[in-house]
């Protein structure tokens, strides 16, 4: 047995219900490049775009076994599977254009040249791939809060259920115009204290992203005792902020 089919072996092993198309798509987000352990469930992912590209990997031993491979599709965890798409197995990719923001499922189905299907019923197996569209500009709060010896209180809100705590953050500005990052206060994620010794100038900046990319960035001056709402910024991506969404690679193989 060579080192592959062995790797192979090992991956597939632990997945008996996650279905040929979910650990297939699990191997290509890894490109191969390591042994790892098996996910708990399918992959996940979030995009700013509501076309999505979904790469094709066919191992070139298996593609003259196969006739073709299908798209299934499922708006969300309580909509029905639905045959999105069918290709040849030459070709490189499937294309979905969500018809609106929201959760997607998507399995991959592989049909041999005996019209047998892989997984036979797919309505049986546990998505691929989920990926979530949200393209929304987010709502940002700053609310002054209270002031102490301690310093000046400032409470931060974001309403967004995809919001990404890691990379969302809030600063003040000095005398010098030196924006200075501020951790949140130990045990209230959404309260800040800017230094009583700090030479603050009333200025803040609050910054929210969420999984899926966006951004919104707002900067304030900030008169204790007045809240300031801000929920009008434009939508701005990290990364890339054209073209299509990717998600990770769909790897197919002989049923």
């Amino acid at each position: 047995m060579t080192n592959d089919r062995f790797w192979l072996r090992k991956l597939v092993a632990p997945l008996p219900r996650l279905g040929l198309a979910g650990w297939l798509a699990w191997c290509g987000s890894l490109g191969f490049a390591q042994e790892s352990p098996a996910p708990a469930g399918p992959v996940r992912t979030y995009l700013n775009k509501a076309t999505i590209q979904l790469p094709i990997i066919i191992d070139e031993r298996s593609r003259p076994h196969l006739q073709g491979v299908q798209l299934w599709v499922k708006d969300g965890p309580t909509a029905a599977w639905r045959l999105c798409d069918k290709a040849p197995p030459t070709q490189r990719e499937f294309t979905f254009r969500a018809p609106q923001e929201g959760e997607y499922w998507f399995n991959i189905v592989s049909i041999d040249r005996a019209g047998r299907a892989s997984p036979a019923d797919v309505t049986r197996e546990a998505p691929a791939l989920i990926v979530t569209i949200d393209t929304q500009p987010r709502q940002v709060e700053v609310f002054p809060a209270h002031t102490t010896p301690e310093g000046h209180f400032i409470r931060f809100q974001c309403r967004d259920p995809h919001l990404d705590v890691f990379k969302s953050r809030f600063l003040y500005q000095t005398a010098d115009m030196v924006w200075r990052p501020l951790d949140a206060v130990p045990g209230k994620s959404d309260l800040y204290c800017v230094p009583a010794q700090a030479n603050w100038t009333g200025n803040v900046r609050a910054v929210a992203v969420d999984l899926a990319g966006n951004v919104t960035t707002r900067e304030m001056h900030l008169t204790m005792g007045q809240p300031v709402v801000a929920n009008s910024a434009p939508n701005q991506f990290v990364g890339e902020p054209v073209g299509l969404g990717t998600v990770p690679s769909v790897v197919v193989h002989q049923p």
